[in-house]
């Protein structure tokens, strides 16, 4: 199968829905700012849906860009399937070392593309690296789009909250900060090995249509011992969630409550938020987040032998509880001493599988 996908180094993946206009800004600034050699690249967009009109004004667009790269490519969805499954399409569409996902409501900038393919190709621990942004209105994507330098943007820094005004060139200056470590990559945007996508088997389609998609991805890194990076610079201008906020059928708020539901029940079970084990709470402590595997012993005529895994934080909680005798499978990186106060108990080295 991989024979008939066109193979590139770098692909770019853009998901878009109900939107022509966007995706055309995006892909203008994508051409304008791209100094990486274009002929390792390929791009595709995918239409999640949408109706007619849309269609149609992005197959005319995807057939003006063609004229400045030709392996450049449309796929599109008859119904919207959600984020989840437009990425796996994406990504799955060329035969590639990096996969780069990006929103449509972005426009990038220059280095946009160097910087996260050298800092996935030079840091092999790293499982995803994303871009910082600067939130701006959509009025302003004409003038960014059109390159007036002298035209005085006005950002809303994604930190403070502030309002900022200056000329665009102003925010593209390399800083001295370095990469951190965070507990996901930022979903508009973000740079991952294809090969570790492959690994993990996508993005989780079973538990998520739309939202902590990129939260499960890095916590699935994580788990692999793969960190990912917000990197400090360039930073690229992004509308932020234009598509949910233009179209009020996809019901964003029931969604992402649904795929938070989901990703506590997936990676940690029923906890509360005040437990030291909910991701959340790790991660301010700088702790990864992990999840640990137990096997429960039972006595029978053979002596004791295997019963039954335990694969959350309560379930653990309810056989240390209970006065169960079990061996640690995995513990991940979280420390033993952890598991020891968890469990109300000290484990031997025969105790560990």
């Amino acid at each position: 199968m991989n024979e008939r996908r066109p193979k590139v180094k770098v692909a770019v993946c853009i998901s878009t829905y109900n939107d022509f206009e966007l995706v055309n800004s995006l892909l203008t600034t994508i051409r304008y700012y791209t100094k990486y050699p274009m002929e390792n690249v390929g791009i595709v967009v995918c239409d999640d849906g949408s109706k007619e009109q849309y269609k149609l004004g992005l197959r005319h667009i995807i057939k003006q860009h063609q004229d400045w790269h030709k392996n450049l490519h449309l796929i599109e969805h008859m119904e919207n399937q959600g984020i989840v499954a437009t990425w796996n399409h994406l990504w799955r569409f060329f035969d590639s070392e990096i996969t780069i996902l990006l929103n449509n409501d972005l426009l990038v900038t220059k280095n946009w593309l160097r910087s996260l393919v050298y800092f996935v190709e030079n840091n092999s621990h790293c499982g995803a690296c994303s871009l910082p942004s600067y939130y701006i209105r959509p009025v302003l994507v004409p003038a960014l789009v059109g390159h007036q330098e002298e035209f005085m943007v006005e950002i809303v820094d994604p930190i403070t909250r502030k309002k900022l005004t200056c000329q665009p060139h102003s925010f593209q200056e390399p800083t001295d900060s370095l990469p951190g470590r965070v507990m996901a990559p930022a979903g508009m945007c973000f740079a991952t090995r294809t090969s570790l996508l492959r690994e993990i088997g996508g993005f989780d389609e079973s538990n998520y249509r739309s939202f902590y998609e990129e939260i499960d991805y890095g916590t699935e890194c994580a788990m692999r011992g793969y960190v990912s990076y917000a990197l400090p610079y360039p930073y690229i201008y992004h509308i932020w969630s234009y598509t949910f906020a233009h179209n009020p059928e996809l019901k964003a708020q029931e969604t992402m409550l649904n795929s938070r539901k989901n990703y506590m029940k997936k990676w940690y079970g029923d906890i509360t938020p005040d437990d030291p084990y909910n991701p959340h709470y790790r991660f301010m402590r700088k702790i990864p987040p992990a999840r640990v595997k137990f096997i429960t012993y039972a006595d029978n005529e053979q002596g004791y032998v295997e019963k039954e895994h335990l694969e959350t934080w309560t379930e653990v909680k309810q056989a240390a509880n209970e006065g169960k005798w079990f061996k640690l499978l995995e513990a991940g990186n979280i420390p033993l001493e952890e598991i020891e106060n968890l469990t109300k108990r000290t484990f031997s080295q025969e105790d560990l599988i």
